[in-house]
């Protein structure tokens, strides 16, 4: 996109944030920038220094063949040659380790020589534990994470300890490997002691500042057993310098020679030609080398362009770019004079559903995705590009933020702009954002493409929207401007992205506002939707100008609930207690219904009887066969299939096999020493009763409870009272 007009600013010192323009002209000293097709003229953002796309440098282990002196690395050391070239290298100590604990030969990278580099080179020295081995409980773990802190600082007087690199080789909760275990005590303790932390929760291409500060990982490993090609690291490298706000993270073990085959280290050549490269690129303002703490500390502009080369200028998909940020797909391919101003641009042909696709680490928001798309001639004029976005967050459900959207141009041959809203959820930061031909017949251009943040003004535009699954209805909320010359509420839902004006979609409500307050609404329309649903709330003014939209997206839940599980016992004083539970990962379970029934499969006897409750006591039980029957029912107004069990009651249980829980109410007619007989009210047949007679006399009322025996050939019930 617009080649020439990027590198005139890039040449005036300063970076461009995002330019969705193709036309630059300097007057003046001064860059106006101006659409070729959109009649709206955006303000570009002047980045400063910080906005230097940064690359981190992480070393695992001080392991002692970073002193040893190789071929590959011209006869010197990885510590000799990172120094040589100032490579800030943030270094994760294993405690136990710099001190030689373990009595390595030879041993790891002694304090002296890590505050040495870190003096000389740059960099810091983060915490890798103390011992680097699966500890036994949890109190264990959380001792090495505060422990190892401690004793980095007390080894390395003046040096602060802010990062923590979780080793691999721990287990169960320590291995971070899952959003839902950062709220875990291991976690906790981890974030308790650090400012950040990396593990196993993902990587992708970090744009703008750090906000999932614990748990993320690397992108490229320069082991041997994970590295790609040196090339493909310096083409890699240059996406990154091209992209102004991008943090970029290196990492690896051990050194060996040129050839070496050790999978765990980092053969001399490739770290040669790694450390030249980033000298390189540093030494001409392209990139800053830095320790992750100072990535994740650094102030990025938030305006920023989210997707690395957005512009398709640099990216050169494939083996080149083994690890992103564009793929290419089903027959696309980057065209190098197609797009915007006869730069370079990502073709979609025609025979087959071609798909462009950009991968990047999103923090929480609201997001404006925009991008530049032609329709290439010999295509059918109603011909849609479709944009798709799924966010991943390893541990939790895939997320669709926009599914399948479908977008036309207006005339042949000419690139229009066109955006639409994505809203990113906490916990599924792994964003893939696509564009494909909706059929094989058409054939699409695609340039300029950009996500970037753009929050609302509460004061100015609803905020906080919600939508709740309760009960077959849907609950929309959202929070009403304090806004005197807001009049009205407009909700709209699509079914495949965020409305963008109050035209768009379906209309849901358009009500009065009450400024300042929260207010909903309730529908059961949504209900029959498939898959997402995608909702925008707008503050539309007496003048009929509005501001938005604040947007919402829920899944439909279509599957029913899990059949409940149940379960019988018995009060204190004789009476049945069923109890029962059901679950639902989807929307949840709002309300069970119960009730009695001669047959296992409807309560004939009770009818059902609704509640929110889990469990029922029963008494003074009809005599004859009885079931328990329950059902439940989730938020999306879906009931499960039945469950069943026979209730212990009456004379008919005794059929029932050994162990059965049962509560019978008779006379009782006989007492002895070490049991008692009792008549059953149906006064078909008694029963002998094992335990304690006391307390029973011949003639009494009685229920009692217990479990089915038999005793010699006679069926008995021992007694719980």
């Amino acid at each position: 996109m617009a080649g020439g007009a990027v590198q005139a600013i890039k040449q005036s010192g300063w970076m461009v944030c995002h330019v969705p323009f193709s036309i630059v002209r300097l007057v003046i000293g001064v860059f106006i920038l101006t659409a070729l097709v959109s009649t709206s003229v955006l303000a570009t953002v002047g980045c400063a220094t910080e906005n230097t796309p940064m690359v981190v440098v992480r070393i695992d282990d001080g392991r002692a063949s970073w002193r040893q002196r190789f071929n590959g690395l011209g006869g010197m050391s990885g510590l000799e040659y990172g120094k040589l070239k100032r490579i800030p290298i943030t270094w994760a100590v294993v405690t136990d380790w710099a001190s030689n604990k373990p009595k390595f030969n030879p041993p790891p990278l002694t304090w002296s020589e890590l505050i040495d580099y870190v003096t000389t080179a740059g960099g810091e020295l983060a915490s890798h534990s103390v011992r680097h081995q699966a500890e036994a409980s949890q109190a264990d773990y959380i001792r090495e994470i505060v422990q190892s802190k401690a004793e980095i600082e007390a080894n390395a007087p003046g040096f602060l300890c802010t990062t923590f690199i979780q080793p691999g080789v721990w287990t169960n909760e320590a291995y971070l490997d899952s959003f839902s275990k950062l709220s875990l005590p291991i976690a906790q303790a981890i974030q308790q002691n650090y400012l950040q932390s990396m593990a196993y929760l993902g990587s992708s291409w970090l744009i703008g500042d750090v906000y999932y500060k614990y748990g993320f990982s690397g992108n490229i490993c320069l082991d041997r057993s994970g590295c790609p090609s040196l090339s493909a690291i310096r083409a890699t490298l240059d996406v990154v310098a091209a992209t102004p706000g991008c943090i970029f993270i290196l990492y690896g073990h051990g050194v060996q020679e040129s050839g070496g085959n050790s999978s765990g280290e980092i053969r001399a050549d490739v770290l040669k030609g790694v450390m030249d490269y980033l000298a390189e690129l540093r030494d001409q303002g392209k990139v800053r080398l830095v320790s992750l703490a100072d990535a994740c500390s650094a102030r990025i502009d938030p305006r920023i362009n989210r997707l690395a080369d957005g512009s398709l200028e640099v990216v050169r998909p494939g083996n080149d770019n083994p690890v992103g940020p564009v793929t290419l797909e089903q027959g696309a391919y980057i065209d190098n004079q197609a797009g915007l101003e006869n730069s370079r641009c990502a073709a979609l042909p025609t025979g087959s559903v071609a798909r462009v696709r950009w991968r990047s680490w999103l923090r929480p928001g609201r997001y404006r995705i925009s991008w530049w798309q032609k329709l290439v001639s010999g295509s059918l004029n109603s011909s849609s590009l479709q944009v798709g976005i799924v966010a991943y967050g390893v541990g939790n459900p895939t997320m669709w933020l926009i599914r399948y959207r479908q977008v036309r141009n207006t005339a042949m041959n000419t690139w229009e702009q066109r955006s639409l809203y994505a809203l990113v959820p906490f916990g599924n930061p792994d964003v893939n954002l696509f564009f494909q031909q909706y059929t094989a017949s058409s054939s699409f251009c695609i340039d300029g493409v950009q996500a970037v943040l753009e929050e609302l003004d509460p004061s100015q535009a609803p905020s906080e929207t919600q939508i709740v699954q309760c009960c077959g209805q849907h609950v929309i909320s959202w929070v009403t401007p304090n806004d005197e010359t807001v009049t009205r509420i407009a909700v709209r839902y699509d079914a495949y992205a965020c409305p963008t004006t109050p035209n768009d979609g379906i209309e849901l409500a358009n009500v009065e506002a009450l400024p300042g307050s929260r207010q909903s609404i309730s529908t059961d329309y949504l209900s029959s939707v498939t898959g997402f649903v995608y909702v925008s709330t707008f503050a539309i003014r007496a003048d009929g100008s509005w501001t938005g939209p604040d947007l919402a997206f829920t899944k439909i839940d279509n599957t029913p609930p899990a059949k409940p599980q149940i379960g019988i016992g018995f009060t204190p004083d004789g009476q049945i207690r069923a109890n029962w539970n059901a679950s639902d990962s989807e929307s949840g379970i709002c309300l069970y219904e119960y009730g009695l029934g001669t047959t296992s499969n409807y309560p004939d006897v009770t009818g059902w009887i609704g509640t929110t409750d889990n469990e029922a006591t029963f008494s003074r039980l009809p005599s004859g066969v009885l079931y328990l029957i329950v059902r439940a029912k989730n938020n999306a107004g879906m009931l499960s299939q039945v469950s069943s069990v026979r209730v212990p009651t009456g004379g008919a249980v005794l059929a029932e096999p050994d162990g059965t829980p049962v509560i019978l109410s008779g006379t009782v007619s006989a007492v002895f020493s070490d049991c008692f007989y009792v008549q059953l009210s149906d006064c078909l047949r008694g029963i002998k009763v094992i335990g304690n007679p006391i307390g029973y006399s011949e003639g009494t009322n009685v229920t009692v409870s217990g479990t089915l025996t038999t005793v010699d050939g006679e069926r008995a019930i021992m007694i719980s009272r």
